[in-house]
């Protein structure tokens, strides 16, 4: 049985990676809106979906300065932070 600085260390990296995937995540969902807002009916509805996806930017941005990211987290954060700027672009 590991010892309790062990466990807690091991749970400690386990919040780590899931917080840094909820991250990630955000910036997904983000480039989820600006394709709602893309295809919404009028343009209250598509600005309302555009300030979602604006502020899940913001959000993961937020997050990832108080984050550990590096190697391929770091990478995948980066291209998918990239992915939804670029997308913003496209919707504003």
């Amino acid at each position: 049985m590991p010892d309790p600085l062990e466990r807690a260390m091991e749970a400690v990296a386990r919040g780590e990676a899931a917080t840094i995937r909820s991250v990630i995540l955000r910036l997904e969902v983000g480039v989820v809106y600006c394709h709602l807002a893309a295809s919404a009916a009028d343009d209250a509805a598509a600005e309302r979906i555009r300030i979602r996806a604006q502020a899940a930017l913001e959000s993961a941005l937020s997050a990832a300065d108080r984050l550990a990211l590096v190697g391929s987290d770091r990478a995948e954060f980066n291209a998918k932070a990239d992915n939804l700027r670029a997308a913003l672009r496209e919707t504003f």
